[in-house]
């Protein structure tokens, strides 16, 4: 019997390609960084992303949890060396922008509700930022359906190792007589590689 299930949130409970799409499309990182005295153009942004992704899918599991690394490799690819507290501005406009192009799947909510009142435990493990994961549940005030929201930069391990699995059962079990079995619990995801 499934007592517990376990959910995304980019693609599974928020529409989150599409929110970073329509974002990069606005490039309010560009503007953070042309705010600060530079002057790139709008070309020059596009080569950064495309240097960004390249580089981005050649770092190692614990390169890609780190917190600032897109706006740090979008630095780079500007040709410029990348500066925490630049980055951090990057990052808070590119993702003030996103919770607001973010939308939720249709009858997300009400399938939560089923499964709650079903008695079902929910939980979170997500490779999304820190942030941004948790901007998302706040902006729809869904922080309250799950028990616990395990981010991977927050664990420090990604969604297709076991470990964050391991982390949430054990944070499950405490203090409970009748533990929790991984066979009673199931993963909802959009990606069969990370889910």
């Amino acid at each position: 019997m499934i007592k517990v299930v376990i959910f995304d949130l980019g693609d599974t409970i928020f529409l989150a390609k599409d929110a970073i799409n329509k974002t990069i499309k606005i490039a309010p990182d560009l503007k953070a960084l042309n705010s600060l005295g530079y002057d790139f153009s709008k070309k020059d942004y596009s080569n950064a992303r495309d240097f960004m992704d390249k580089k981005f899918r050649t770092l190692s599991e614990d390169q890609k949890i780190k917190n600032l690394i897109f706006s740090q490799l979008s630095m780079e690819g500007f040709g410029l060396k990348p500066s925490n507290n630049i980055a951090k501005k990057m990052n808070i406009a590119f993702r003030k922008e996103t919770v607001k192009q973010i939308k939720m799947l249709p009858n997300a909510k009400n399938i939560l509700n089923y499964l709650k009142k079903e008695g079902i435990i929910l939980s979170v493990i997500s490779n999304a930022y820190t942030n941004q994961g948790k901007y998302f549940l706040r902006k729809f005030k869904m922080r309250k359906y799950f028990k616990y929201v395990l981010i991977s930069c927050d664990i420090g391990f990604r969604k297709h190792e076991v470990k964050p699995f391991h982390i949430l059962l054990k944070r499950l079990n405490k203090n409970i007589k009748n533990k929790i079995k991984p066979s009673e619990c199931l993963m909802v995801g959009n990606s069969v590689k990370e889910d």
